[in-house]
């Protein structure tokens, strides 16, 4: 989902040539610190809802605030920093109404993706394309980030069903706002998601629409954990990180 997290490893045979043009130097540096400020967002490094500034930043990353305040604005047109009239900014925060409204979303898209790949016959082609996203979350358990990201990235794959580009890019910020919400329940959400996609797997590779549903319904569309709302938990946890912070 992220694409800034996975990069495919290129050798060079020789030097690349030296860039003079600093407006090209600029917006490269611009776009290191928007993925770096992007990735301390996700992994709460940042904090839903705390305050940043672009001195703070310039200063953290070493780089002068041109670039900073290009990456600011990039993030700011995604919805991931937000500026008042102080012109402060505020880290995009995470309500128990943004965490429904995600997951209620969720579920429409993705049990309509999954009827779709029944109704299209792609079984046998969804269950090896979603069976790769498994092979990444069980090589990812012990990094809780990105077994998540690995999750979201399942959910991905299952929306591509539609072939439709609107709803990719409509799709991938939800993706990185659910990673973002999967660490807040990291206190209460056990790392064998994966067991269930393998469930989820066989029943789609084995043309069984109900038991599929039924794992993708279980492990993904619940509201409640240990008898709380998700967005309960959610919120209880963030208000633990913001006090330990204090």
């Amino acid at each position: 989902i992220k694409k800034s997290h996975h990069w495919e490893g290129h050798t060079m045979s020789q030097s690349m040539p030296p860039n003079y043009d600093e407006r090209n130097r600029e917006e490269s540096i611009s776009a290191r610190v928007y993925r770096e400020i992007k990735n301390k967002i996700l992994q709460l490094d940042y904090l839903p809802g705390s305050y940043l500034t672009e001195a703070r930043l310039a200063e953290e990353y070493g780089v002068s605030r041109m670039p900073v305040r290009i990456a600011i604005q990039k993030l700011s047109s995604e919805g991931w920093l937000l500026s008042d009239f102080r012109r402060k900014l505020r880290v995009k925060d995470v309500t128990q109404k943004s965490v429904q409204d995600l997951f209620s979303f969720r579920e429409i898209i993705e049990t309509r993706a999954l009827q779709k790949i029944f109704e299209d016959d792609r079984t046998w082609e969804y269950s090896f394309l979603i069976e790769q996203k498994l092979l990444r979350m069980r090589a990812a358990r012990d990094n809780y980030y990105e077994y998540m990201v690995a999750d979201a990235e399942m959910h991905f794959e299952l929306i591509t069903v539609f072939d439709n580009d609107r709803i990719k890019d409509i799709y991938y910020p939800i993706c990185d706002e659910l990673v973002r919400i999967d660490l807040l329940l990291s206190e209460v959400v056990t790392r064998d998601i994966h067991i269930g996609i393998e469930k989820l797997v066989a029943a789609i590779r084995d043309k069984d629409y109900d038991t599929a549903y039924y794992y993708l319904k279980r492990d993904h569309f619940g509201t409640t954990i240990g008898g709380y709302s998700v967005a309960q938990q959610v919120e209880k946890h963030l208000a633990e990180l913001r006090a330990a912070q204090n």
